[in-house]
């Protein structure tokens, strides 16, 4: 079992529900995106295949467009007695390969929720900053 620490990562990982349809031959599986990156996604569901295993992934656009990748399984994550393992959903990561279908609107898919965290996270850094000033100002006033 292989769990990858968050600092450790090549890309933003950006929370999503999006339906996927997944196996190694066909279509045989389902289960839900948990999120996304640039470079692969995190899907949850109790079919889980040995990580190394190639499959062949159809992802659901919220507008209904559809996105087909060859991936690879890089870790898995297997309930246990509380129903998540290190706080992880049932589920396995996969690593996209080639992409078979739907490049374009990956990308765009990734892009907007990059732009959608680089503002909420510019403007959660500049609110953090604020407050830190405010609290320096408080500090050093005297109230007689």
């Amino acid at each position: 079992m292989f769990n990858m620490p968050e600092n450790k990562r090549w890309a933003e990982r950006y929370p999503v529900h999006l339906k996927v349809r997944f196996g190694q031959e066909k279509f045989s599986d389902n289960g839900r995106i948990q999120d996304i990156s640039m470079f692969g996604f995190a899907i949850e569901t109790p079919e889980i295949f040995p990580k190394g295993a190639l499959l062949k992934v159809q992802l659901l656009t919220p507008d209904k467009k559809f996105i087909e990748v060859h991936g690879t399984v890089q870790w898995t994550s297997v309930n246990g007695a509380s129903g998540q393992e290190n706080g992880r959903p049932q589920g396995m990561g996969i690593e996209i390969r080639k992409f078979l279908e739907g490049r374009e609107t990956y990308k765009r898919l990734c892009n907007e929720f990059w732009k959608k965290g680089t503002i909420s996270g510019a403007a959660e850094k500049k609110k953090n900053v604020v407050g830190a000033k405010m609290g320096k100002l408080s500090e050093n006033k005297k109230i007689p």
